[in-house]
């Protein structure tokens, strides 16, 4: 999992303040890597330190310039989904896999995949899904590629 991917799901499963999301940062990439961070998340969190948003876009754009995301299309290729794995487990690691390798983030925090019309997304999952499985999706859903967000095509499937 990336350093970002990692920071934003303790915050969604612990509710951390950004903070706490620069402690872990610490903790994850040491100390000297970190030392310009404190101070930008402080300064977005305002006067108050409550502008939260502000304080995770703050760590979310610092992430990016410093840890720029990894691309290696290989890996999202050859996640295929198992003969003995259902639609959802499947879709959980092809996610992960592709949130770690696409170098591609989402716009906002509180954007999701499941709304995304990127068709590379879409492409890369029915690929890797079973043979009977994109077939299926074929004949219910010709258009998938250009209709429908990427939940509508998992949840074709």
């Amino acid at each position: 999992m990336s350093t970002r991917n990692g920071i934003h799901r303790l915050k969604s499963i612990y509710s951390l303040h950004p903070f706490d999301g620069v402690q872990v940062l610490t903790i994850m990439l040491g100390t000297r890597v970190i030392s310009t961070l404190r101070t930008e998340v402080e300064f977005a969190l305002g006067d108050d330190l409550q502008n939260l948003d502000a304080g995770w876009l703050a760590i979310r754009d610092w992430l990016l310039t410093y840890r720029p995301p990894r691309t290696d299309w290989s890996k999202i290729t050859s996640c295929i989904q198992k003969s003995n794995e259902d639609i959802q487990d499947f879709e959980e690691r092809f996610l992960q896999t592709w949130m770690e390798y696409s170098g591609m983030t989402l716009a906002e925090e509180t954007d999701t995949w499941d709304a995304s019309n990127l068709n590379p997304l879409k492409t890369a999952f029915v690929a890797g899904v079973k043979p009977e499985v994109s077939d299926a999706l074929n004949l219910v859903l010709p258009s998938w590629a250009k209709t429908g967000t990427y939940r509508d095509i998992v949840d074709r499937c």
